[in-house]
């Protein structure tokens, strides 16, 4: 083969780089001709956070060659050069600029070894470069990794007693560093001393023996520590353990006309049992594509029914899209229609709803010629080819976000009108998630009334997805990006996320939203700059099999099935107009449950009766919080109401 390739001198990447001339190669032709001096790059180094030394480093480049325009880039924000910028360096003319750390920007850097360039290049040919720096920042850090260890995988303890917990760090040698753990509550709020934590795991007590959330929070007074992923300056993550009473034991059963759901809930999980009533009733699921293998799709659905859970798996994908600007093929029906039938055929009985569409309004689809008849096409075949097998099957069609000129228009549809039975609506409210009382009521009976007018008042309209995301870093001030255009998205402390649970759980029930879907049961990943990783009610872990520590969401999460799962809904009440009171039957018994609150947060004291018409003191049998903890709130025939939600049993 002919070698064509330019020639010319390539200098190491710990050296000054020059060259002058034309080439389109990366990597320039160097010029030995042209100076810069002193010669090498600019080393810096120092501990994290700076200072860094030194500071700046001053150059002269001697152009040797014929004039040449030059644009200076500079490749880091860490880094600065003080100089001409752009402009024309004539034959044997000198140029003057000096590199500097940007220490601010460079504070923020992990520990580890950084690189940056500094080069004058060809403002047209971008790929001749004639002068470059390489600056080099060494930081020394002492990045550290909490590590907590639980004989309960769970991280969920009886209360009565306490439990114990291994506490130690690893990472990069503590040099003599103090470093500290500290039991907190969901305000992160101190419940005891300071704990010196080493490399050796020491074991520690929980602070208390009553129900409730209790976190792990570890420290450093020293400006070098950071606390991996949390960026340099704040404390680590919280490490929780719930306290919650042990779950209920027996066979659990399924209860279609039950609303919680929880995305990828497990099956193991038992406290997703709990509930009140004679019977042990499961959490309604999504935890499966159509994507999955056939040959496991049997055992795995039936273990989930198990369970006691049902499984709304998702068909979306590569073969579910279609390229709407044209009508759908019909090798695509076909594939399609295979796929589909495959799936059902492992297991044809024991799935009833099936969302065919994920989010499918996101962009702008429905301005696309074919949407919706190929949108038709599409849930033709997939009723045609469930009739063929199990009629009983039913198909949700999936949205998110509030455009309802959007709703009506699929509504209008007579792919959504005859084949889907409903709506699977997934209500972020990005970016910062407002408590639900000013927006979700009327919501609903937005979509009510436009489902009404398409001739869909019998169609079913669920919460497919519904959560929130806590904050990633611990700042009170952080925010998220998202999505890549780091648009502003504020997180949630941990308690106004569990707050958010539930209040969005009783509003959804009493204004009729019969199925709801929290999202997530495990964060997504642990990256601090993105929400989409944050909405778990546990923390992220690399391994499926270890459900993480969880968060006071969790607790909440448990908390309101004891008390509302196995009951039906009965009445809203508003007593004031910042008064929120949900009252629920237990099916099968006489027992009542009320959760109150008062919104906007103050504190109310109310007379009982006006919680339930007749209500005495002496027929509440407890009163909690949504994290399990007795409240006294009953005064002689009143009770006092703030910003927390409150159970009452009766």
């Amino acid at each position: 083969m002919k070698d064509t390739q330019p020639r010319g001198v390539v200098c190491t990447a710990t050296l000054a780089l020059f060259c002058v001339g034309l080439s389109s190669q990366s990597n320039p032709v160097l010029d030995i001709a042209s100076v810069l001096t002193p010669p090498g790059g600019f080393a810096v180094s120092g501990w994290a956070g700076g200072p860094f030394t030194p500071t700046s480093k001053a150059y002269t480049w001697t152009n040797a060659g014929p004039a040449v325009q030059y644009q200076r880039v500079v490749s880091q924000p860490w880094v600065t050069a003080a100089g001409s910028s752009s402009g024309t360096l004539a034959a044997g003319q000198s140029l003057a600029f000096t590199v500097s750390i940007n220490a601010s920007q460079a504070a923020s850097l992990p520990s580890g070894t950084h690189t940056a360039e500094v080069k004058f290049r060809n403002p047209v040919t971008t790929s001749v470069t004639y002068a470059s720096v390489l600056v080099t920042l060494t930081i020394t850090g002492i990045d550290l990794n909490a590590v907590v260890t639980d004989s309960n995988p769970w991280r969920t303890h009886a209360p009565g007693s306490l439990f114990t917990v291994n506490v130690s760090v690893s990472g990069n040698p503590l040099q003599g560093t103090p470093v500290y753990c500290q039991w907190v509550n969901e305000h992160r709020q101190p419940l005891g001393s300071l704990i010196p934590v080493s490399t050796t795991p020491t074991a520690i007590q929980s602070p208390s023996t009553g129900p409730g959330f209790y976190g792990l929070v570890f420290t450093s007074p020293s400006p070098h520590v950071s606390w991996l992923p949390q960026p340099r300056g704040f404390p680590s993550s919280v490490y929780g353990f719930a306290v919650l009473p042990n779950p209920p034991s027996g066979t659990p059963v399924i209860e279609p006309t039950s609303p919680f759901g929880i995305v990828q809930g497990p099956t193991n999980d038992l406290h997703l049992r709990a509930g009140s009533g004679p019977r042990v009733i499961g959490v309604h699921v999504k935890t499966k594509t159509w994507q999955q293998s056939v040959s496991s799709w049997a055992s795995e659905i039936h273990a989930i029914t198990a369970a006691g859970q049902t499984e709304m798996p998702l068909i979306n994908g590569t073969t579910w899209d279609s390229i709407d600007t044209q009508p759908i093929s019909t090798t695509q029906l076909d594939q399609i229609g295979t796929k589909f039938r495959n799936v059902l055929q492992a297991e044809p009985n024991q799935v009833e709803f099936w969302q065919a569409s994920l989010e499918e309004n996101d962009g702008t689809p429905y301005q696309q010629a074919f949407y919706f008849s190929n949108l038709l096409a599409k849930i033709t075949r997939l009723r045609t080819e469930a009739n063929a097998i199990n009629s009983n099957v039913k198909f949700m069609y999936s949205t998110h976000d509030f455009d309802l000129p959007e709703f009506q228009q699929l509504f209008a549809s007579q792919a959504f009108r005859d084949y889907y039975r409903g709506l699977c609506q997934d209500p972020y409210r990005w970016p910062d998630f407002p408590t639900p009382e000013g927006w979700l009521p009327q919501h609903v009976s937005a979509l009510r009334t436009r489902l009404a007018n398409a001739g869909c008042a019998n169609h079913l309209l669920w919460w497919g997805e519904v959560g929130l995301p806590a904050r990633g870093t611990n700042n009170p001030n952080a925010f998220f990006g998202y999505p890549a255009t780091s648009a502003y998205v504020p997180g949630a402390s941990l308690d106004y996320y569990a707050k958010y649970l539930v209040k969005v759980h009783a509003l959804s029930i009493a204004n009729g939203i019969p199925r709801l879907y929290w999202y997530n049961y495990k964060n997504r990943g642990n990256d601090v700059t993105y929400a989409e990783h944050h909405f778990g009610l546990r923390s992220y872990t690399t391994s499926s099999s270890d459900p993480g520590h969880p968060f006071p969401a969790y607790v909440a999460y448990i908390t309101m099935l004891s008390h509302l799962k196995g009951c039906s809904f009965v009445e809203l009440r508003r007593p004031t107009s910042t008064v929120w009171v949900f009252e629920f039957s237990v099916i099968g018994t006489t027992q009542r449950r009320i959760l109150a609150w008062v919104n906007p947060s103050q504190t109310v004291t109310l007379p009982l009766t006006t919680l339930k018409a007749g209500l005495q003191a002496s027929g509440v049998q407890t009163v909690s919080d949504i994290y399990g903890r007795p409240v006294s709130a009953i005064g002689s025939q009143s009770i006092t109401l703030g910003g927390m939600p409150l159970y009452l049993r009766l």
